[in-house]
């Protein structure tokens, strides 16, 4: 039984998030790295549940595969090779935020505006997961989370990869009594689809992947979902969001069920008929009337956004500099590795080992964990020029370039003139001031 205060590896339990059928959920902080992360655990008792254990590695290799702001990042897998009393263990980036459900259930409906953009996130998510051959398979208003504007995805315990037959499982037969469904009222399926978990909708003969109010009715009539299903499915998610409820208003499965596959789609009262028709066309009892990809119905939701509110102040520049960013800090990367102007990289300092770590992870992982080496290279040393000018190089968060922006000076102060770390520390201010070519003639300037 885990406590807050074990250590598992480098990770010390915080405090416990969540617990179901497929484990427990814990905040939890690395010790190496001075940072807060999400450990996703299945308990040693189900250690020799070879299901179990396939579905959380599963997991896993979906989420590695999905590198996008809107999914949650995976960072590590400590598993029982490790000798970790014989659980697998998954760690995650730690979202702070809370559920769409409980937001919805706690607020309502969004204004449209915010609605469509975390419309437009869900669906670019899933169109990234859907390109790198992933399904989801379990969306739902409880798998995402809203973090201030930022939308993210959870949970791939039932993701399928599709280079994995092993993910693949037998036809199921629906379920169509109430002792079939252990553990769920029906209310609780009409009215909480977070209470559900995948062990309290078993059968007798299968397994029906993911959560009965968010099935397309082909899942419904025993087909494996693909595509397009997860388009129905994200129909559902935008009528909910749009409404603050999802579509059906069933009280038993029976009912729930016969909805799903021949009740017309209900209006959707105060919504545009271009809003409305983006949702209907993905909530098609026909898949082929839906859109044919998530990329798609993306798209048709991006479109209209723009068409009625337009696009963010300065979103092209902003768009166009980071990609001037992410190559100026490939250039820079290089420039701190090689000879040339001015005087070499300042001695060892507190620090230095994170943001060693920070290049390393920036050429061979992704952003995402470069940025938490960067932040922890900063906690040890607040001043340190070369963390402070990666954190913006590397793409880091409005509160990463404040943070930056803000220590520049102190940070300056400590590297001598004319040195390589003063002269990228300089280039790094310009692209958050100025943008790319800015940076180039600071670069330029100080001899690089």
């Amino acid at each position: 039984m885990s406590e807050p205060g074990d250590l598992i590896g480098p990770y010390r339990l915080v405090s416990q998030l969540g617990a179901g059928a497929m484990g427990e959920v814990w905040r939890a902080r690395d010790e190496r790295l001075d940072r807060y992360v999400a450990l996703k655990i299945l308990p040693a008792a189900f250690a020799g549940d070879l299901e179990r254990r396939a579905r959380m590695l599963r997991e896993a290799r979906a989420a590695a595969a999905i590198r996008h702001p809107n999914v949650v990042t995976l960072f590590d897998i400590v598993s029982d090779a490790d000798g970790h009393r014989g659980e697998d263990i998954l760690v995650m980036e730690l979202v702070e935020g809370r559920t769409l459900f409980d937001v919805l259930r706690r607020e309502g409906a969004p204004e449209l505006p915010t609605a469509l953009r975390w419309l437009e996130q869900i669906a670019d998510a899933l169109a990234a997961a859907h390109a790198r051959g992933v399904l989801h398979r379990d969306l739902k208003a409880a798998n995402i989370m809203v973090a201030g504007d930022t939308i993210k995805v959870l949970d791939f315990g039932l993701a399928k990869l599709a280079s994995d037959p092993s993910s693949s499982l037998p036809a199921p037969e629906a379920p169509r009594n109430a002792s079939d469904v252990p553990g769920a009222s029906f209310s609780q399926l009409a009215t909480a689809p977070s209470s559900l978990s995948l062990d309290s909708y078993r059968t007798h003969a299968g397994q029906l992947l993911g959560t009965p109010m968010y099935m397309a009715p082909e899942q419904v009539e025993g087909a494996q979902p693909d595509e397009r299903s997860e388009v129905f499915s994200t129909g559902v998610l935008a009528f909910e969001i749009l409404t603050g409820k999802p579509p059906h208003t069933a009280t038993s499965l029976d009912q729930l069920f016969l909805q799903i596959t021949t009740a017309p789609v209900p209006a959707l009262p105060a919504v545009p008929d271009a809003v409305e028709a983006i949702v209907k066309r993905a909530l098609a009892k026909d898949p082929a009337a839906r859109y044919p990809s998530m990329a798609a119905l993306r798209d048709a939701i991006a479109a209209e956004r723009q068409a009625r509110f337009g696009r963010r102040t300065r979103v092209v520049p902003l768009v166009v500099a980071a990609l001037g960013a992410a190559a100026f800090a490939a250039a820079a990367v290089a420039y701190l590795h090689r000879g040339g102007p001015g005087p070499a990289i300042a001695p060892a300092r507190p620090g230095d080992q994170y943001v060693a770590r920070a290049l390393d992870e920036y050429d061979v992982f992704y952003t995402d964990k470069a940025l938490s080496s960067l932040r922890a290279a900063l906690a040890v040393a607040p001043d340190h020029p070369r963390a402070t000018a990666y954190l913006v190089l590397f793409g880091g968060s409005a509160d990463d370039v404040a943070t930056a922006v803000a220590a520049a000076p102190r940070a300056r102060a400590t590297a001598a003139a004319g040195s390589k770390d003063r002269a990228l520390l300089d280039a790094a201010i310009e692209v958050a001031e100025r943008g790319p070519l800015a940076a180039r003639s600071a670069l330029a300037a100080a001899g690089a």
